[in-house]
């Protein structure tokens, strides 16, 4: 736990970590359940990943200056209401967990740069084109995600996308211009018969894309 001037809680870490245990000292025992809504109304910063806890996350009463949220393999049920985040936060780990429901993506906060909710159970339709310019990493493997895929329109900043293993049914990828700093795109290429520009024409050059690191 670290404290502000105030005395006032900013950051939690409760990960197990033998980095960070003592001899002597106790181990952090996985297990038991967690209530995200006691959280200190001063927190920036908090990470209880890997407790293996119980839960669920209520996101209208996350603290309202919350930057980081990392709460990545627990057992976290219940939806994820994009709409109820924090307007800053910028970071957010729930991969891992139980989650379902639709995930409303392009209601994410304009501070947004990093979502991981990979292994979950969200399903619907996503909407790439809604993402804000700010999001780098967005990484939604292993969910139930279904309906039309579009790649046409892809942030700016973004590096990285992953979206295999989902449920997708677009019989084509239409795939846009190419963000500037983008490495890394895992959608699942054998989804698609074909993958295209947004004209219609064939594109080859976007398989190393697919799927693969990219190489230069």
């Amino acid at each position: 736990v670290r404290l502000n001037p105030e005395g006032k809680v900013t950051h939690i870490y409760c990960r197990p970590d033998s980095m960070f245990e003592s001899e002597g000292e106790d181990t952090l025992q996985p297990g038991g359940s967690l209530c995200m809504e006691a959280l200190p109304p001063t927190c920036v910063n908090v990470d209880v990943g890997c407790l293996e806890a119980a839960g669920s996350i209520t996101t209208a009463k996350l603290p309202r200056g919350l930057e980081q949220l990392h709460a990545d393999s627990n057992k976290f049920i219940g939806s994820f209401d994009i709409t109820g985040l924090p307007p800053n936060i910028s970071v957010i780990d729930i991969g891992e967990n139980s989650f379902d429901g639709e995930l409303l993506i392009s209601a994410f906060p304009a501070s947004m740069k990093n979502f991981h909710g990979s292994f979950n159970r969200f399903s619907g339709p996503l909407d790439i084109a809604g993402l804000p310019d700010t999001i780098c990493h967005l990484e939604l493997e292993s969910n139930k995600f279904s309906g039309p895929l579009s790649l046409e329109v892809l942030p700016s900043a973004l590096e990285a996308i992953v979206l295999c293993d989902n449920c997708f049914d677009t019989e084509k990828l239409v795939v846009g211009k190419l963000p500037p700093n983008l490495y890394k795109v895992d959608v699942s290429a054998e989804t698609f018969g074909r993958i295209e520009d947004p004209e219609g024409n064939l594109v080859d050059y976007v398989c190393m894309y697919v799927c693969n690191d990219i190489i230069d």
